[in-house]
């Protein structure tokens, strides 16, 4: 890894004159002591889920420390909030580890129910004597009942696994229904069923942990918990040894209370010799390995590599854990006949249809405000939050719902003191401005397989605009995690890449439908928010300046780093204040367009979604003394996870570049006449590092106990 570093640092361009330090110790990982030795004036640190980052850690490296990244999608071993109060950035590998991990699930769940390491065990010391009958006979795992707690991706790929292959039922839990994931599973026979968590520990035969670790799921299965467990239940675990009440297991166990377990995780880590667990024949435990395959390994090594590389040269880190600029975004509505662009009609909602869509998303937001997880979210923001936010607040209740009053009201944020580093949650505001329809428009100059990233500005020139969205799900009032959110727009001249069409810039140039700027798929986290980093739209004719969105859910993160398949359930398009986008057009880039400029009052598009009730443009402010210093935009979107749709896409992005969709439905009147530029980008965004390499300190572990890279000046 110290090469991949070296390797990144020359191909940036930058300074590569570093000293890179290899820790080598026989110890399974580096002791605490040499940690805080070594860290010291360092500008990076590498750690794995063995090193614990906390504040003694980051008071030893000093204030030269940038980054921390971790080679882990989980990063509990890390204090991000003392990383926050000294401005250190946090790294780490979402995406990659799905499928890997859920086969090490399966594993263990062949492992506990067929006593395979008992048996394995037996045999190897010699107790395999004369056959008997029901000697080491476990049980099925064909047609059994699976219980899946947390019907995430990893959950999901489980459960696909196991129903698929070896016709289990699927049961499964979690804070809300997961109708989409579910739906990948098929519904035949209600084999996949949604159930509380009660009913799920005593109906299953096999129970499988996939939530994430909170302090609302810690020691989430305990001594009661597992008291409504079968007797010939097992207990899966390759989420996080905190979920389970380890010292109630153990007696579980013993007491033969469940059949067995299989535990990937456990507390501590590692887990010493001497623990009870590793004295039951039925309790299969490994060491932390849900992610072990050279193919996993080696893509969380090149992101972890990645947000190193990013945060030692100060740049935005690709995958972070928390937000490194402020927003809230907002969710638009549609209409029911053509799309964007001169689009061809296709089903949508009835004009009563979508007026009981609007009255229902209506009535379940006013419910929400009153329920707990709307009160915590709204409390986290608070507790954050200056008089200035309260300003803002009240700003932006004023709002009327019609077009007049949206196009009128001026969307400028006076919340002062913004930095780079401000947190999403200080700008949350508690109520939601647009509900986001299932039917709406997209447009035709929709690309899929578009890369996962948090910058998707590439080399195009224009204001910098940082985008930041908070997707709530009106249903349950809690956010929407795990929802790959796919942005695209014009460029400061009104073109599209990835598409060639009529309109849309030199309809001549092919190499457009090569070019990837201006667009990208990046996640939601735990608070439901989705970040990605741009420039301020370009406007063409018959539009007002806009940005598409849309919510992914179902697809696959491709090994090039790309999202692609799935189901496209959530569309809208975003807007700006008309006087944001007249000053953004006298800037130099945005003069060069000369097409006819559409103002926001006579868009079809925004009128319509302004006439369902909600302010379908985007809050903002500025980063500096004008709009050439940079944006933050924001607003809060609401949506139906009911509620799901396909969409036809233009264009498909490819290992070979773009391929045209056999029914892409592009026509004339969509897109600008201007300049394409642009250039394909790359996984966790693009454009070259630039500035000096400071000092680099960490710790890798490799399989034979030696450590892979620190560096040091």
């Amino acid at each position: 890894m110290c090469q991949q570093f070296r390797q990144r640092l020359a191909k940036a361009g930058a300074d590569t004159s570093v000293s890179l330090e290899s820790f080598a110790s026989e110890e399974s990982c580096i002791s605490r002591e040499e940690l805080l030795k070594r860290v010291k004036g360092c500008t990076g640190l590498f750690c794995l889920l063995t090193d614990k980052v906390d504040a003694e850690v980051l008071d030893a490296a000093g204030p030269s420390l940038r980054v921390v990244s971790t080679m882990s999608v989980g990063y509990n071993h890390i204090d991000v909030e003392a990383c926050k109060a000294r401005n250190v950035k946090v790294g780490y590998t979402p995406g990659v580890l799905d499928v890997s991990t859920a086969e090490t699930a399966v594993a263990l769940t062949f492992a506990a129910k067929r006593r395979l390491l008992e048996c394995a065990g037996s045999a190897k010391n010699g107790e395999w004597g004369v056959w008997q009958p029901f000697q080491y006979c476990g049980s099925d795992v064909t047609g059994s009942t699976v219980g899946v707690v947390g019907l995430g991706r990893i959950g999901t790929t489980y459960a696909r696994m196991l129903k698929n292959g070896f016709n289990c039922k699927i049961l499964y839990t979690g804070p809300r229904e997961k109708l989409d994931n579910a739906k990948t599973l098929g519904r035949d026979a209600n084999s996949v069923q949604y159930v509380d968590m009660e009913t799920l520990l005593r109906e299953s035969d096999i129970v499988s942990l996939h939530q994430p670790l909170t302090e609302a799921t810690r020691n989430s299965i305990g001594a009661k918990e597992l008291e409504l467990m079968k007797p010939s239940a097992v207990l899966i675990n390759t989420g996080r040894g905190e979920l389970v009440d380890q010292e109630a297991l153990v007696e579980a166990l013993k007491t033969k209370q469940i059949a067995a377990a299989g535990l990937d995780v456990t507390t501590p880590e590692p887990l010493l010799p001497s623990h009870p667990l590793f004295s039951l024949e039925n309790c299969v435990v490994m060491p932390h390995i849900g992610s072990a395959t050279i193919k996993t390994r080696q893509a969380m090594a090149d992101i972890a590599v990645t947000n190193l590389t990013a945060g030692v040269l100060d740049e935005k880190l690709p995958h972070g854990t928390f937000p490194i600029f402020a927003a809230v975004i907002a969710a638009v509505t549609t209409t029911d006949s053509v799309s964007a662009h001169q689009m061809a009609t296709r089903p949508a909602f009835s004009a009563d249809q979508r007026k009981l869509f609007v009255a229902n998303a209506k009535h379940a937001l006013g419910e929400c405000a009153n329920t707990g997880p709307m009160r915590q979210l709204q409390e986290r923001a608070i507790a954050r939050r200056a008089q200035t936010v309260e300003n803002l607040r009240r700003e932006r209740r004023q709002r009327r719902l019609d077009v007049t009053t949206a196009v009128a009201t001026n969307h400028k944020s006076n919340l002062t003191g913004i930095t780079a580093d401000t947190s999403s949650s200080v700008l949350f505001g508690d109520e939601v401005a647009c509900v986001l329809e299932p039917e709406v428009t997209y447009g035709p100059y929709y690309v899929l397989g578009e890369y996962i990233r948090t910058d998707m500005r590439e080399d195009q020139p224009g204001v910098d605009m940082y985008i930041d969205v908070q997707v709530i799900d009106v249903s349950s009032c809690e956010p929407v995690t795990d929802m790959y959110v796919d942005f695209w727009h014009a460029n400061a001249t009104g073109v599209y890449s990835g598409v060639v069409a009529d309109g849309n810039g030199d309809s001549s140039d092919t190499t457009n439908l090569d070019k990837t700027f201006l667009r990208g798929v990046t996640p939601t986290d735990d608070d439901g928010v989705a970040q990605m980093i741009s420039i301020f739209p370009g406007h063409y004719v018959e539009r007002a300046t806009h940005l598409h969105f849309i919510g992914n859910y179902n697809g696959t993160v491709l090994s090039n780093g790309t999202y692609s398949g799935g189901s496209a359930a959530h569309v809208g398009q975003f807007f700006f204040d008309q006087d944001l986008i007249t000053s953004v057009n006298e800037q130099d880039t945005y003069v060069t367009n000369t097409q006819e400029i559409t103002l926001n009052e006579d868009d079809q598009w925004l009128i319509a979604a302004a006439e369902n009730g909600y302010d379908p443009i985007m809050e903002y402010a500025l980063l500096g003394d004008s709009v050439a210093d940079g944006l933050f935009v924001w607003i809060s979107l609401a949506v139906d996870m009911t509620a799901a749709q396909e969409v036809q896409e233009a264009a498909t992005l490819t290992a070979d570049g773009g391929v045209v969709s056999t029914n892409s439905v592009i026509g004339g009147g969509a897109g600008g006449s201007g300049n394409f530029g642009g250039s394909m980008g790359g996984f966790g965004g693009s454009g070259g590092f630039a500035g000096s390499v400071g000092n680099f300190a960490g710790s890798a572990q490799q399989s034979a106990g030696s450590s892979a890279c620190n560096v040091k000046a």
